[in-house]
């Protein structure tokens, strides 16, 4: 049992490494794509997580199953337990998993384009950069207006505007390229 678990953390660090370089690929295809880059990390975070989650489920699986550990009952009872702790896990991640992919399909438009007039009364300079507007986009929660480059990554990692801090995304969770720190042994 301890070989195999070692088998599954070994597997685990080299799904990672994986993943990250799926990551760095994706960078190197698309580096000026800065507006997407969150969604493609999200998703695929979401996706990895989920198979982190089912690659230890046939070792316990077979662990609680054995007779030789406790009896018949035990192992009825135990794995009877690890299959509902583990199916309500499974489906949560699948939720998460489909609820990163409707962001994923969505088109990422966190506000409308401004006026000129409305420009002009605000200034051409970006709060976040300090440079003139680049495709300038005007919040549709608090109607600040930003570079629609610098408001996308700004909102990768936050919720809230970062000038009134009222909030306008959902949950930027894994849209900034890392992942769990933890190894999904259970």
């Amino acid at each position: 049992m301890a070989k195999k678990a070692i088998n599954v953390i070994e597997y685990e660090r080299i799904y990672k490494l994986v993943i990250l370089t799926v990551e760095f690929i994706q960078k190197i295809f698309h580096p000026n794509d800065g507006t997407a880059d969150g969604k493609y990390y999200m998703l695929l975070e979401h996706l990895s997580q989920l198979y982190r989650m089912l690659v230890p489920m046939p070792l316990w699986f077979a662990y609680f199953t054995d007779y030789n550990y406790g009896g018949e009952y035990f192992a009825l009872v135990a794995t009877s337990i690890y299959l509902i702790l583990k199916g309500r896990m499974v489906f949560a991640k699948v939720k998460e998993v489909y609820s990163g992919y409707q962001t994923f399909c969505r088109d990422v438009q966190y506000g409308t384009v401004p006026s000129k007039q409305e420009i002009n009364e605000v200034g051409n300079s970006c709060p976040i950069c300090q440079e003139d507007l680049t495709d300038p986009i005007m919040l549709r929660t608090c109607k600040h207006i930003f570079c629609e480059d610098c408001i996308s990554l700004w909102f990768d990692r936050e919720q809230t505007c970062p000038m009134c801090r009222a909030k306008v995304v959902e949950d930027p969770t894994w849209r900034d390229g890392s992942t769990s720190a933890y190894v999904q042994i259970f």
